[in-house]
């Protein structure tokens, strides 16, 4: 009954204009791939320009009919680092400490980077604290970061801090 309803709003909204709204649009696509019609949140989605992580990973999610493993995740964090969407990252960090995903070495180091790039310091510093283990990966955003925006005491602080090295630290 409420997919039907779905359906009808979406009718309505097209007859009167509302479908190109990205806030609209989103709130089909979702409805659609919960409900298993991938092909229609499809439709939608291509009427759409300017997604942002989150909406990509419920078409995926709609697709695959699965829950995200750490691995799609790394994925949709690199893609937030890149496009520095704080907001999809957040979401995704939410889904990680709500504990639906357990947290591995390259998932936080893949936070780190996405919370680096997008100039949270200090978010990408408490995931950095809690770690369980660290390789270089995880050194590096933050050394690097703190260098770039003129912190070089910190970015010394942490390097020193490293326990092992490779030829480019």
């Amino acid at each position: 009954m409420a997919l039907q309803h779905g359906k009808v709003l979406l009718n309505h909204a097209m007859k009167y204009g509302c479908d190109s709204n990205l806030f609209v649009q989103k709130g089909f696509i979702h409805m659609f791939s919960l409900c298993g019609l991938v092909n229609l949140a499809h439709k939608v989605f291509d009427m759409g320009d300017a997604w942002e992580v989150s909406t990509w990973s419920i078409m995926l999610l709609g697709y695959n009919r699965v829950s995200p493993n750490s691995v799609s995740l790394v994925l949709m964090l690199s893609a937030c680092s890149k496009l520095k969407d704080l907001d999809g990252g957040k979401h995704i960090y939410k889904y990680i400490k709500e504990g639906i995903v357990e947290p591995n070495l390259i998932l936080e180091n893949a936070l780190i980077d996405m919370f680096v790039a997008c100039g949270e310091m200090d978010v990408a510093q408490g995931v950095f604290d809690n770690m369980k283990t660290r390789d270089v990966i995880s050194w590096a955003p933050i050394v690097t970061r703190f260098a770039n925006i003129g912190q070089i005491d910190l970015a010394w602080k942490y390097s020193d801090q490293m326990p092992e090295r490779d030829y480019v630290s």
